[in-house]
């Protein structure tokens, strides 16, 4: 190796860590997976990810449950919240302001879509 590279590889500053730093530790061999259980230890735990991401899903459909599950559906409220200027108002009942809330739990059109379909046993999403 050229000794200009070994030079500037040598001048890297490294630190003493604390809590805040991730080391490889003094084992002759390291393990990605360590090091990935290791960087999310501190992570609150997901429970609801089994009900979502499942490999007989549609993933069309995991993604719109994880999206509106992290306020990530782009309602109008969303929108407007962005500084694009869409008509707030729902869609589908014409009664209020689009938000995630009244999408899945105060629309009247889509309560009785959800109603309707829990009534038919032969749908298959």
């Amino acid at each position: 190796m050229p000794l200009a590279v070994v030079n500037a590889i040598i001048a890297i500053p490294i630190y003493d860590c604390l809590a805040t730093c991730l080391t490889w530790g003094n084992s002759g061999e390291g393990l990605f997976g360590q090091f990935v259980r290791k960087f999310y230890e501190d992570f609150p735990q997901c429970t609801w990810h089994n009900m979502i991401w499942h490999k007989h899903y549609v993933m069309k459909f995991s993604i719109f449950a994880w999206l509106s599950l992290v306020v990530g559906l782009k309602t109008a409220g969303a929108l407007l919240k962005m500084n694009i200027h869409v008509d707030p108002t729902c869609y589908l009942c014409h009664a209020t302001n689009e938000s995630i809330p009244h999408f899945f739990f105060e629309c009247n059109y889509s309560s009785l879509l959800s109603n309707l379909l829990s009534v038919s046993n032969y749908i298959l999403l």
